[in-house]
C-alpha cells in the first residue's frame, strides 16, 4: 500500500510542556480520571460553539482551554480567526498547522492548557466542509496511565476485530483449516497500527517507545475518533491508513465479514479498519512461497512475519515477497528490492515491535 502521508507533527516539547518531563507522573498533577471529566466537558462545549467559517486547515478554531494547575476550575472557549486568539484575555500561539491535530499553545495567561478542538474538515464526499472536535496531542496531557489507557483502547479494538471474524468464520486465505485472526499475531497487528501513525523523522530521532506512545495518548483522548480524519495525498483514510483500491479488493476477497461499502465508513469505524487489516495482513500472506510462508508462520518467526507484512503495506505485497525470495538474508536492506521508504518503514516496525514486548 502507498504510504501514508501521516498527520506529521513537529512537537515542540520545550514550548508545549510544563517544567516536568513528559510521561511523568507528579502528585500536584491531576488525577487521570479528573483529566478524562474536564475534557468530556470541553466536547459538550465545544458541540455547539460557532467557528465563524468554513475554511478548513486548522488554523480557524475554537479551543477549549483549562488551568490544570486549578483543575476544577471551568473550561473557557477561546475563538481563534487565521491563528490568532479573538477572545479578549487570552493569547495563543499556532505551532503547527494540521487541521484536527493543529498544535496550539496558551501564551497568557499563563498555566493554561488546549485540551480540545473544534475546527472543520472536509466534508464526506461533499467538497465542503464540516466541523470536526478533536483533542490534539499535547504533552500536558501524557501521563503513564493515559499511555496505558490508550493502548488498552487499541487492544480492546482488535479483540472486537477478533470476535467480529470468528463470528463471520472468516476462514484464513493461508490455512483454510484456521480463522484469519489465528494466523496474525496481536503484536504484529498493532505494530502496525502504530507506525501508521508517526512520523519518520520523529521515529528517527526519538524512537520507538516516544513514538508509540504519542499514538497510545492519541488513542486514549479521542478514543472512537483517534486518527478518524488522518489522510495521506494518496488518499489512505483513518486508523488503517488504506486507499480506497485496497479497501475494495479486501472487502470483496473477505467478503463473508460484511465490511461496508461505502470506503469511508470502513475506514472511519474503527472495529470495521481493524477487521479491514488483519483481512489484508492475511492475504499479503498468500503472495510468499510455500517455504517462505511456513517458515514465517512460526510462533518464534513472529517478528520477520511482521517485517514481510510491513513491507508488503508500505511497498506493495508482490514487490515485497519478490525481495524475500530473491535475497532472503538482505532482503530489507537498501539496494535489495525494496523502496527507500519502505527500507525505512520495516526498520520502525522492528523497533516498534521490540519495544511492545519489553
Amino acid at each position: 500500500m502507498t504510504r501514508r502521508i501521516v498527520l506529521s507533527i513537529v512537537i515542540l516539547i520545550a514550548s508545549l510542556a510544563p517544567s516536568y518531563a513528559v510521561g511523568q507522573d507528579r502528585p500536584d498533577r491531576p488525577s487521570h480520571a479528573m483529566v478524562m471529566e474536564r475534557l468530556n466537558d470541553a466536547r459538550r462545549m465545544l458541540s455547539d460553539a460557532r467557528i465563524g467559517t468554513t475554511r478548513i486547515g486548522g488554523d480557524n478554531a475554537v479551543l477549549a482551554v483549562w488551568s490544570p494547575s486549578s483543575p476544577t476550575s471551568g473550561i473557557r472557549l477561546v475563538n481563534v480567526l487565521g491563528g490568532t486568539s479573538r477572545t479578549r484575555g487570552f493569547t495563543i500561539e499556532l505551532l503547527v498547522r494540521n487541521g484536527v491535530n493543529s498544535q496550539y499553545r496558551v501564551t497568557a495567561p499563563e498555566g493554561w492548557i488546549v485540551l480540545a478542538i473544534r475546527t472543520n474538515v472536509r466534508g464526506g464526499r461533499s467538497r465542503g466542509s464540516e466541523p470536526a472536535i478533536y483533542a490534539p496531542y499535547n504533552p500536558a496531557l501524557h501521563t503513564p496511565e493515559m499511555e496505558r489507557d490508550g493502548r488498552a483502547y487499541l487492544e480492546s479494538l482488535m479483540a472486537s476485530a477478533r470476535r467480529r471474524l470468528e463470528s463471520a468464520h472468516a476462514a484464513s486465505r493461508v490455512d483454510r483449516s484456521l480463522l484469519v485472526p489465528a494466523v496474525i499475531p496481536d503484536r504484529v497487528l498493532l505494530s502496525l497500527l502504530i507506525i501508521e501513525h508517526v512520523d519518520p523523522g520523529d521515529f528517527s530521532s526519538h524512537g520507538a517507545e516516544w513514538s508509540a506512545s504519542r499514538v497510545f495518548v492519541t488513542a486514549a483522548l479521542n478514543r472512537g475518533e483517534a486518527y478518524r480524519h488522518a489522510g495521506s495525498y494518496a488518499g489512505a483514510l483513518g486508523l488503517a491508513q488504506f486507499i480506497r483500491g485496497t479497501y475494495a479488493l479486501t472487502r470483496t476477497r473477505y467478503a463473508e465479514v460484511g465490511l461496508p461499502r461505502d470506503f469511508r465508513a470502513g475506514m472511519t469505524d474503527h472495529v470495521h479498519a481493524v477487521v479491514a487489516q488483519y483481512c489484508l495482513a492475511d492475504w499479503s500472506l498468500t503472495r510468499l512461497t510455500d517455504a517462505h510462508r511456513t517458515r514465517l508462520r512460526l510462533a518464534a518467526n513472529a517478528e520477520d512475519m511482521g517485517a514481510f507484512l510491513a513491507a508488503a503495506y508500505n511497498g506493495g505485497e508482490d514487490r515485497a515477497a519478490r525481495a524475500l525470495a530473491d535475497d532472503p538474508i538482505r532482503w530489507e536492506r537498501e539496494g535489495h528490492g525494496l523502496a527507500s521508504q519502505t527500507v525505512g518503514y520495516v526498520r520502525e516496525f522492528r523497533e516498534t515491535y521490540r519495544f511492545l514486548g519489553l
